[in-house]
């Protein structure tokens, strides 16, 4: 990812407005990083804890992804539980049930091993979870933006405001849908199915159900989907982290599958395969906090930081 700013409001397509350093400010701008194409899979960290097992064992248990978040009230998920992580199956699928500072310490092998290997391309690298302001300019990525001029900006402008989702306009046909012109859906999350829905003394009732606030299992009050014919009451769960279309820069999921960490403790981004739409957009957020932090919902990308050039 190139420098480049990021306007959250429109301002009459005036690039020049100041920086607002209140608490909501107007704009932010990023240096130079990089991010993954993908969220981190479950054979990638599998690749962590087996070099844990032979280098540094102490640290192997506390590694350990918490497999008990796929034993949630209302969802048949035992075989999730024992064959997520592990099954060949589930290889590329996005880790889940870790916690934030489990991620940081990925991150920090991560580094360590790039670092010590001899073929690097860069002598000095830095991988971490990307800040929401990163992370919120890769969504943008492949979305519409004013290019530098020569002689009048040194970086790419986008504004938030005219992009909702991570698609964009010119490859995916409607750049504020979660719908591809073809019919196909842009990204796996909870669907609900609208000929089910009725509105009942001024409360959305979906087959007999109030319809919560949020769709999020486990939560107080929550109210899940029933589907007929499945076991579980809610969404089927994650996809390969290759799934579903990419933005114009390559990266895949950044709206649905899993809620993704961030370097901010407690605020995930692109919503989940159990998320309603509205948690796709680029600027939504959704927290989490130590007693809510493994989820089935949730997991992470890494971004890195080149600290030194050969």
């Amino acid at each position: 990812m190139d420098s480049g700013t990021v306007y959250l409001k429109d301002y009459s397509g005036d690039v020049d407005v100041p920086f607002n350093p209140s608490p909501e400010p107007n704009m932010f701008k990023v240096t130079p990083f990089y991010i993954s194409a993908y969220e981190v899979c479950n054979f990638d960290y599998l690749e962590y804890l087996y070099w844990l097992t032979r280098e540094n064992y102490d640290k192997y248990a506390p590694a350990l992804p918490d497999t008990t978040v796929w034993t949630t009230k209302r969802m048949y998920n035992q075989g999730y539980l024992e064959y997520y992580l592990r099954h060949p199956a589930y290889r590329y699928y996005p880790l889940v049930g870790i916690t934030h500072q489990q991620a940081i310490d990925y991150c920090a092998w991560l580094t360590d091993r790039y670092n010590e290997n001899p073929d690097r391309k860069y002598k000095k690298v830095h991988f971490r979870l990307p800040t929401k302001n990163e992370w919120l300019y890769a969504a943008l990525s492949g979305a519409e933006y004013q290019k530098p001029e020569k002689g009048e900006m040194t970086s790419i402008v986008y504004k938030a405001y005219e992009s909702i989702f991570p698609w964009a306009r010119e490859a995916r046909g409607f750049p504020h849908s979660l719908q591809h012109s073809t019919g196909n859906w842009l990204a796996n999350f909870k669907m609900i199915d609208q000929a089910s829905v009725q509105t009942i003394e001024g409360t959305l009732i979906y087959q007999s159900d109030t319809i919560r606030n949020r769709f999020y299992i486990g939560s107080p009050g929550y109210t899940c989907i029933n589907t007929p014919g499945k076991l579980n009451d809610c969404s089927d769960i994650t996809t390969p982290v290759y799934s579903f279309f990419p933005g114009l820069s390559g990266l895949y999921n950044m709206a649905g599958n899993i809620e993704e960490m961030v370097a901010e403790y407690g605020i995930t981004k692109g919503g989940s395969w159990n998320d309603t739409g509205y948690y796709l957009q680029n600027t939504a957020e959704e927290t989490y906090d130590s007693t809510t932090e493994t989820s089935p919902f949730r997991g992470f990308r890494v971004a890195m930081e080149v600290i030194e050039e050969f």
